[in-house]
Formats: C-alpha cells, structure tokens, sequence
C-alpha cells in the first residue's frame, strides 16, 4: 500500500473508513446492495436507482417493458440489477455528464455470450462508453470512434470490477485492480454520459452490482482505494 492510499484511508467518515464520497469530483454512486435507492414498480422492476453521491443523479425508466429487475440476481451473493438485450434494459440518468476526463468503476457480469454489451455510455457520438466485445473482453472508446483501451481478460458470469480512467493525459483500464491496457491518445469527449446498460445501441445482457463515475482522472492511490473497496465487496 502506497503512502498516498495510507493518507486517504483516514479521510471520509467520522469513523475514519473509506467511502466513495471521500473523493473530490464524484457523481454518481449507484449501489444495488442498499434496498433503500432501489424503487420497485412491481414484480421486481426498477423505475428508479437513487443515486448515493448526493449530486441527486439518479438513474431511472420510465418505459416498463425496459426495465432492468431488482431481487433475482446477484453478485457474490449481493444483490445486482439484471438488465436483459430481450427488451432492450436499461437506465437513463436525471442529468448528463459531460467532462473532459473520468474515472468510472462499474460492477459487472455476464450472464451469456452475445455479439457485444454495451455496460455503460452516452446516447451519441462523442461520448465516454463502455462495451464489451464477442470473447467479453472489455473496451473503453469514444463513441463514434476508435477504441482507446481494452482489457485482456473476459467478463464472467460471476462478475468483476471493470475500473477506467480517461482524460486528454490518456486513458488505462485495471480488471479487478490489475492494469491491462494503456493508451496516451486524447480522446476529446464532447457529449454527455448518460446511460446504465447501454452504450449508443447495444445494450446489456447481464448484472450490474455498483457504479461510480468521477468527473475527473483520479490519482493512482485514489483509484486504488475505490478498487479495494470493491474488489473486496464484489469479487468472489
């Protein structure tokens, strides 16, 4: 552990433990655990996932049939979100996010091989996403454009951390804390991120457990700290 991950472990609660909300530029902190942030329509589907950064970013659908379900799935035991390519799932968030830089860790599984997952992304060209590809490894891409950094190892049905920074320094994505793919291109976002389960036209087919975005490239101990926190929550 770093001198800097030693210092951040004692910034954030009365108590001194780590939260995600510790961190400067957070905004969006989704967590499917807490039963509290998830509003259940009926029969399991969620119409909202309320947002945990206190920056009011929930995600929600107002459209039935996409709807992801809460309380079937899980994720080491956890409960997850599952979202289905069936029905096209997923969730819009209440406001957009548009920055030249991000770090984004999401909780993901897979629950089948398909062509390709979107896990998370913008609604246009331009924006910060995620995908997977057909052998479920992962890549991160400008929407509209050349991918940036992709993962060597492959989602799998009993889920992972997926951890990105990208900003105009260059973009690095870590799979369950380890680094696997760096880039140095610039990609110049200029739309907004704005959706769970979806990246421009695909959509997922799998669970998500947890989802937090910052507005800005975290330092290497802060990314760090965030991994750990849920490398050992999610990861079997």
């Amino acid at each position: 552990m770093t001198l800097e991950e030693l210092m951040l472990r004692g910034v954030g609660s009365p108590s001194g433990a780590f939260t995600p909300t510790s961190l400067a530029g957070i905004e969006v902190w989704l967590d499917a655990t807490d039963a509290s942030t998830i509003t259940d329509a009926g029969a399991g589907a969620v119409s909202q996932w309320d947002d945990k950064s206190g920056q009011d970013n929930h995600a929600y659908q107002s459209n039935a049939t996409a709807r992801p379900t809460t309380g079937t799935h899980t994720i080491n035991s956890l409960n997850a979100l599952d979202f289905t390519q069936v029905t096209t799932q997923f969730l819009h968030l209440t406001n957009d996010i548009i920055s030249t830089g991000y770090t984004v860790f999401v909780v993901v599984a897979v629950d089948v091989d398909v062509a390709v997952d979107g896990v998370l992304g913008g609604s246009t060209a331009g924006a910060f996403s995620i995908r997977t590809n057909t052998t479920n490894t992962v890549r991160v891409f400008k929407q509209g454009d050349s991918t940036l950094v992709t993962s060597s190892t492959g989602l799998t049905t009993a889920g992972d951390v997926i951890s990105v920074t990208s900003d105009p320094a260059g973009s690095e994505i870590w799979f369950n804390g380890v680094s696997e793919d760096t880039d140095v291109t610039d990609p110049g976002y200029t739309e907004a991120l704005n959706r769970i389960g979806k990246s421009g036209g695909p959509s997922l087919e799998g669970r998500i457990g947890e989802v937090l975005v910052y507005n800005r490239a975290l330092s290497s101990g802060e990314r760090a700290l965030v991994d750990d926190y849920l490398v050992d929550k999610w990861v079997p």
